[in-house]
């Protein structure tokens, strides 16, 4: 009785690992190319191994490309107050705070 158990539940474990790829393919792409290899050829472990390497590849057409939203262009105040800070601390000199107060105001 116990075997018997274990006989099916080691079923359900090989078939579940047998048909992983068309369950990854289910989810995530190509569903019939993938299930009809992975059913076909799968039992070779090489058909198997193609399966699952499709199934878990990118697909080029809707493959997921993070979106990186420009950062805000700071404002002109913004700008030439950093300026007037980095001038104050004594990291810029006059005449640098004029050429770059001069690029700032030339650019907007």
């Amino acid at each position: 009785m116990v075997y018997q158990f274990l006989y099916w539940i080691g079923g359900i474990l090989f078939l579940f690992i047998y048909f992983l790829p068309t369950i990854v393919g289910l989810i995530r792409r190509n569903l019939m190319p993938i299930a009809l290899i992975n059913l076909f050829m799968g039992w070779t472990i090489i058909g198997w191994v193609i399966a699952i390497v499709w199934a878990n590849s990118a697909d080029p057409k809707t493959a997921i490309v993070p979106q990186n939203p420009e950062t805000p262009k700071p404002s002109l105040t913004d700008e030439l107050e950093k300026l007037a800070q980095l001038k104050e601390r004594g990291i810029l000199t006059d005449s640098e705070f004029e050429e770059q107060k001069r690029k700032i105001l030339n650019a907007a």
